[in-house]
């Protein structure tokens, strides 16, 4: 018994020491079939678009491979900084049109010629959209308790076109400067109204966008007064009417585009404050560094400007004729 064992372990010796000369061997005692080892003495490594430099050996004769080359890494050689592109959007409620979408990103190699991915996400635009309490077409109020940084005003809700906001219906939850944290408001393409004071001291607001084919009529008196971070905006063309103080003190706006070919009515007698600072008791200045676009056809139209019932000289929009300039 002793004997056969042995013979069996001088068998798979041979056949052992066979395989390796077949797998290394070409008949002249150089290996050509070698079993690399893992890459070593890395002086490069390879990305998704380029080849490393490194040395590796044969695991079978311990020859080297003279291919310093190491192939390029489509596993683990892509470059997903934090580069999230916007690459679509999604709908968030059901409201039946599409003006409170959320956008789609993606995150994507930032190599030059790759377009790897590694998944996408969603942004969040729109929270608060489901929250806000809309009765028969009108935004009527946001819930004191909801805490907004983004809200949209829907097309749509229920299948009823959203047309106005109420008065105040933003002034209750995000007026007060320890919960001033709306930043960003879509507006909706139906919406016809703004109220009084619908965005009165959000102190944080920073964007609002309309709706493209916005059919907005009527920007309410001190709808955007104190939105301090308000940069810019832009009036659509359909609105014929601007209420007492609905940009005053709004500090950081720097551009207002009025996309209106006849000048939006100002409501007198307190227009002159629409787009102006209070620095005092009854002193208003314009605010500064501000500028006021209109359509190049009516830039005179606006800088003669003035209000229906105004006799008493510079009102309306000539009272900004200084800032008004030509849309290029």
């Amino acid at each position: 018994m002793k004997h056969a064992n042995k013979l069996w372990l001088i068998l798979a010796v041979i056949a052992l020491i066979g395989f390796v000369v077949i797998a290394c061997d070409n008949g002249n005692g150089a290996c050509t079939n070698h079993t690399w080892g893992a890459w070593q003495n890395i002086t490069k490594q390879p990305n998704c678009i380029e080849t490393g430099i490194g040395t590796r050996t044969c695991t079978v004769c311990g020859d080297p491979d003279p291919n310093t080359t190491i192939p390029v890494d489509l596993v683990n050689g892509h470059a997903f900084a934090d580069n999230w592109l916007s690459t679509g959007t999604a709908d968030w409620h059901n409201d039946e049109e599409d003006e409170c979408k959320q956008e789609i990103e993606t995150l994507i190699c930032t190599r030059t010629n790759c377009n790897a991915t590694n998944g996408t996400r969603i942004s969040d635009p729109c929270k608060g959209t489901q929250s806000l309490v809309i009765e028969n077409g009108i935004v009527t109020r946001v819930p004191n308790n909801l805490i907004l940084t983004a809200v949209c005003i829907p097309d749509k809700r229920d299948g009823i076109a959203v047309t106005s906001i109420e008065d105040n219906a933003f002034y209750i939850c995000c007026c007060y400067i320890d919960s001033a944290i709306l930043k960003s408001v879509r507006i909706g393409a139906n919406v016809i109204t703004i109220g009084v004071g619908v965005f009165f001291l959000n102190l944080s607001l920073e964007t609002v966008t309309l709706a493209p084919n916005s059919q907005l009529q009527t920007i309410g008196g001190q709808a955007f007064r104190y939105c301090n971070s308000l940069s810019s905006m832009t009036i659509p063309a359909s609105v014929t009417s601007i209420g007492q103080l609905a940009f005053q003190d709004c500090t950081s706006l720097e551009t207002v585009t009025v996309l209106a070919t006849t000048p939006p009515e100002l409501e007198y007698p307190k227009m002159s404050n629409v787009f102006m600072y209070d620095v005092g008791e009854m002193d208003f200045e314009i605010i500064l560094g501000l500028t006021i676009f209109v359509p190049a056809e009516s830039l005179e139209l606006y800088k003669e400007h003035i209000c229906g019932d105004c006799n008493i000289g510079e009102c309306g929009w000539s009272e900004y004729a200084s800032i008004i300039v030509a849309i290029e």
